[in-house]
């Protein structure tokens, strides 16, 4: 099993060029609240990949404004604010390797 979390995984999704991650709010993205989401993440940035965003309606305009007035330091407020830890996963020993590989 850990070898399928370290290894196979990353694999069968490092065939793919490009992810996707969709921001339901840019504010409070339900998928950095996702262990399983974080660890995708990771695996993008550890492979190398793009990492693109989508985000639901409205949220994008949002987003933008928010660069635009200077708010940057607010986004990189959320991004380093991110914890593993308290994110969600059903299987607890799951939850526990992934935050070991992650950190």
């Amino acid at each position: 099993r850990e070898a399928l979390l370290s290894n196979a995984l990353h694999q069968a999704i490092n065939a793919f060029d490009e992810r996707l991650l969709f921001f339901d709010s840019w504010s409070r993205p339900t998928a950095l609240s996702r262990l399983w989401c974080i660890w995708e993440i990771f695996g993008a940035i550890k492979d190398d990949k793009d990492l693109n965003l989508a985000f639901a309606e409205g949220e994008e305009e949002r987003f933008v404004a928010l660069l635009r007035s200077g708010g940057i330091s607010r986004i990189l407020e959320l991004v380093s604010n991110m914890d593993t830890r308290s994110a969600d996963c059903f299987d607890p020993d799951d939850k526990a390797h992934i935050i070991a590989e992650v950190e």
